[in-house]
């Protein structure tokens, strides 16, 4: 590699071996079986770390004291006793300088549980909990004695017991008495079940009662409670009874669309379940900000649920930029946005957005291009279709929306008119998947004034086509998985003009001819309908290295291909590189396709069939609420199958080869400045090009820093 490319990467390395290098390490007893054995990220939790005030680089630095190390040793043999390691030893040996701290750690043999007994001081639960504990119990003879497993057991029984009415019962109730007497490291364990503590008398001595099952009584839900004013229900005068529901007041919602978000019924018996479902379908209503669940005890065992919800604001508004600078092109764009969260008096969200665009380019002709465009949509907090409940099982937060959306360019190359219009169908699994399935997904393209010697200049037939007015109506979806703390994963699939080949060909459409495919082709309302379909995939992660500081990396990849009714894809459904969320050593647009030239005189329109692409950044802290991070993107895109590229007279380097592709990559490295306001992120980011593979061969690796092998992208929020 160049001087300068291994330069910018030697930096890159720096700063990311800098952050991931620490003061203290912990090493783990190999002697331990691997099952058994406790893990170093677990007894890192518990060192405890020099911290200087200052810039995260100095944090990393400080020096460990004596105190601070033995602490860190006590706190870490605290920790392996409670897991049932009595013998475990810990060996801190602090370095010549004193500038790094090893703790050794020596497991022994742990004490291990020899019997296991349940007495029942409350013994109307004993037919309850016996086979749970029979059959279901976390702790058994010959387990390791580890406290964390005996809380967990105790939690198991109270969500149990909570689930079945039991409103009093909590981990409280459970107690423990271990015997370890015994020789041979082993432990004779016996669970309490105890009783409900009701008060105490005069004496001060506990009063106890059996614990009881409770149903729900009465249902009262404030939703427009005030946590600073009175909260006495018998102060409200103006009480709506509706289908067992008590509504508090006037509601801005509809009094259906709360009774729908409370699962809660008058008569049921008790079930924790329940309530917390009833506060997530509250609050994915979006309309309120926080929902709290109280009950109050009853006669006859039974429960008075009072909801209080606190209303977010109904109206809000947003203002988003970005932009892009290179040494000869300008681009930046702007959306402002309105939000009611309740259009409908239904908790409908309804959402309108404008944007703007303006690019210029110093070069000869015309130079400037705009583009101004709205959408509108509304999202319903349920299925507007009659779905069959059976297919509803399982599914959570559904939600409906409808989008509309408008947007007119004028650029140097054309003027066209895109509108659309989508339904989409949206909800969440129990394992952190969400789904959103487009049945519904239109698209018209109105293509007028192209400038006919850009046009000649592609040569390509059908990639000359791909500018031309079209219908695109199919189909589209989107699953993404993904949990706290763990890599996602993000699949995007669309399909077009399936349907409409299919109506046209049972109906004998009229067709036409297309001397390019050299077959027919049908047209719906007047326009040639594309038929393709479109892949995407693209995992991402964001890894802690310290408290502030954390590598974030993503790679993607996409195709489509076009097939039946089309030449190729509209313009739109290409893929293209560069710009604040891609390549950011380039513009949108300018970077390849494969090694093919681009000419920095001519507008920016490169595009392709086929992306790959993989990003990284190292993202630290710099000093209050400014950030900063250093960066490295790799990819290209390619034009790949016979029919979306097959000329012999264009250059072959821009269509796919496997065993050419790697050679083609473009790779840019940089630096970017992060203003972190809380709300949001506003975001610069400095790409310098590392290796262009538009290029001249022997060229492509940038030996010397110029402007023009630069490009400055801003945007709001993170670029994945």
């Amino acid at each position: 590699m160049k001087r300068l490319a291994a330069a910018y990467l030697l930096v890159i390395v720096l700063v990311a071996t800098l952050s991931s290098c620490s003061v203290v390490r912990v090493e783990t007893d190999r002697h331990t079986p691997r099952g058994e054995r406790i893990t170093q990220d677990e007894l890192e939790r518990f060192v405890r770390r020099p911290e200087t005030r200052g810039r995260w680089w100095s944090t990393r630095r400080a020096t460990p004291d004596s105190a601070m190390v033995a602490r860190s040793a006590l706190n870490i043999e605290s920790y392996m006793r409670s897991r049932g390691y009595y013998d475990a030893r810990i060996d801190a040996r602090m370095s010549a300088g004193g500038r790094r701290v090893v703790y050794a750690v020596t497991q022994g043999e742990p004490h291990r549980i020899a019997s296991v007994e349940h007495r029942f001081r409350d013994e109307s639960l004993r037919e309850t909990l016996e086979p749970q504990l029979t059959n279901n119990s976390l702790i058994n003879a010959g387990d390791i004695f580890d406290i964390g497993m005996l809380n967990a057991e105790r939690a198991r029984i109270a969500d149990y017991l909570k689930m079945r009415g039991y409103y009093h019962f909590t981990v409280n109730n459970i107690t423990y008495t271990a015997d370890t007497t015994r020789s041979g490291r082993t432990v004779d364990l016996v669970m309490i079940v105890g009783q409900h503590l009701v008060g105490y008398n005069e004496f001060g001595e506990p009063q106890w009662e059996n614990n009881r099952a409770y149903r729900i009584g009465e249902i009262f839900l404030n939703p427009a409670h005030d946590p600073v004013a009175s909260t006495r229900r018998d102060e409200q005068h103006d009480t709506l009874n509706y289908r067992g529901l008590g509504i508090i007041g006037r509601p801005h919602v509809r009094e259906r669309v709360l009774r729908r978000a409370v699962t809660l019924n008058p008569g049921d018996i008790y079930d924790a379940r329940e309530v917390q479902q009833t506060c997530v379908e509250i609050m994915r209503l979006g309309y309120f900000r926080s929902a709290a669940i109280l009950f109050e005890e009853m006669a006859d065992d039974r429960l008075r649920c009072v909801i209080n919800c606190i209303p977010s604001l109904r109206q809000s508004y947003k203002f988003d930029i970005e932009g892009s600078v290179s040494s000869n092109f300008f681009a930046i764009g702007a959306t402002a946005g309105y939000r009611n969260r309740n259009l409908f008096r239904g908790a409908e969200l309804f959402d309108i957005s404008l944007t703007g665009r303006h690019e210029f380019m110093r070069t000869t002709g015309r130079t400037g291009s705009y583009e101004v465009g709205g959408n509108v949509s509304v999202t319903w907090p349920r299925f507007l279709l009659p779905i069959p409940s059976a297919w509803q099982r399982g599914m959570h937060d559904r939600l409906t929306r409808l989008e509309m959306s408008l947007d007119y360019q004028d650029r140097p190359i054309f003027k066209r008119t895109l509108s659309g219009v989508r339904l989409a169908y949206s909800w969440n699994n129990s394992r952190n998947g969400t789904f959103i399935v487009r049945p519904l997904d239109i698209h018209l393209i109105n293509v007028r004034d192209i400038d006919r010697e850009f046009l000649a200049s592609l040569r390509n037939p059908y990639l000359q086509k791909s500018y031309e007015s079209q219908l695109a109506a199919g189909i589209s979806g989107v699953y993404l998985y993904g949990r706290p703390d763990a890599a996602t994963f993000r699949l995007s699939a669309e399909t077009a003009g399936n349907l409409l080949s299919a109506f046209a060909r049972l109906t004998s459409a009229t067709s036409h001819w297309d001397e390019v495919i050299g077959g027919a082709y049908y047209n719906a309302f007047g326009l040639r309908f594309s038929q393709y379909a479109r892949l995407e995939a693209s995992l991402s992660n964001r890894i802690a290295t310290g408290t502030e500081t954390a590598l974030a990396w993503r790679v993607l990849a996409g195709g489509a291909v076009s097939y039946g009714n089309s030449t190729p894809m509209p313009y739109d459904r290409f893929f293209y590189a560069g710009g604040s969320n891609s390549m950011r050593g380039w513009i949108a647009r300018r970077l390849g396709p494969g090694t093919q030239p681009h000419d920095k005189n001519r507008y920016p329109s490169q595009i392709g069939n086929l992306r790959l692409e993989a990003n990284a950044e190292f993202r630290f802290p710099v000093w209050n609420f400014v950030q900063s991070a250093v960066f490295l993107d790799a990819g290209n895109i390619w034009f790949a199958g016979k029919r979306n590229y097959d000329d012999p007279e264009l250059n072959h380097d821009a269509v796919f080869h496997l065993h050419t592709f790697a050679r083609q990559l473009a790779l840019n490295t940089g630096v970017g400045v992060r203003l972190d306001f809380n709300r949001f992120i506003f975001r610069v980011d400095w790409g310098i090009r590392l290796h262009d593979p538009g290029q001249p061969a022997g060229a492509r690796w940038i030996r010397s820093f110029r402007t023009e092998n630069t490009a400055l992208n801003f945007g709001v929020g993170y670029p994945f």
